[in-house]
């Protein structure tokens, strides 16, 4: 792909990522897990990594809410799953987004230009997938998972903001998060996203030297949000606050 184009042209062919409706547990989850662990550490392998024995993850993984009520899983429940499956990020690498979820990953080009979550090993693995554990047996519900509205600490919710601050911990030097600015559904930064709850706290002063803020807009669509107004200027103020210098840039080449 040109990546010489503007972003905005893009997110103009790009629609955004749909959730996936599943009822219960992704059927054939076991498989699916290692076959894409297997894939990623033999074929896929963006950068670097610890290499991890895809069974044993499998079992730390499923050990963590199998045989346990859903709604009442915590995060702490994944953390040693998490930690056998992160590798360090390289330098400069660190890509977050939001609402952008086609645009961002075009644009990282699977860890070649920058890495998301969802192209380490670990969001390599779990993206798309359902699942919740029951305390009957088998221990693993594959019919009927709950939803965020019956409890806001999910399975998959659970996991997925441990697993957002951990990688954002390890974020070094500059690190770069991409909006959407066109979107009337959602604003382009919210305080109840992934990246204001989980992963912005959890980014070191010490270690991430700049944010590039990128807002990108749909051709053909009004820009309802820019770097000057919206949501935006409370994302930098957030980030002020946090001790990081940052840049905010709309529609960049």
């Amino acid at each position: 792909m040109d990546f010489n184009i503007p972003i905005a042209c893009l997110l103009c062919l790009s629609s955004l990522a749909s959730s996936v409706i599943t009822l219960g547990t992704t059927p054939g989850i076991q498989n699916i897990f290692i076959g894409r662990c297997l894939a990623y550490q033999e074929l896929l392998k963006p950068y670097p990594q610890t290499e991890v024995d895809c069974n044993l993850l499998w079992v730390k993984f499923v050990s963590s809410f199998a045989g346990k009520e859903p709604c009442e899983l915590k995060s702490e429940d994944y953390s040693g799953f998490i930690e056998m499956s992160l590798s360090s990020i390289p330098e400069d690498k660190a890509m977050f987004w939001s609402g952008t979820y086609r645009v961002a990953h075009d644009y990282a080009e699977s860890g070649n230009r920058f890495i998301t979550l969802e192209d380490t090993l670990l969001g390599y693995i779990m993206n798309g997938l359902t699942w919740c554990g029951q305390t009957a047996p088998p221990g693993v519900n594959y019919r009927n998972c709950p939803s965020y509205n019956d409890c806001p600490e999910t399975a998959s919710t659970a996991f997925w903001g441990t697993a957002s601050s951990q990688f954002a911990s390890q974020a070094k030097g500059t690190v770069t998060i991409l909006l959407d600015g066109s979107n009337p559904a959602r604003p382009a930064y919210s305080r109840d996203s992934y990246f204001a709850k989980f992963e912005l706290p959890s980014l070191s002063p010490d270690e991430v030297k700049m944010m590039n803020i990128y807002v990108v807009h749909a051709i053909n669509q009004p820009y309802r949000e820019t770097c000057e107004n919206g949501t935006l200027p409370a994302l930098q103020q957030a980030v002020k606050d946090h001790g990081l210098s940052y840049s905010c840039r709309d529609n960049p080449q």
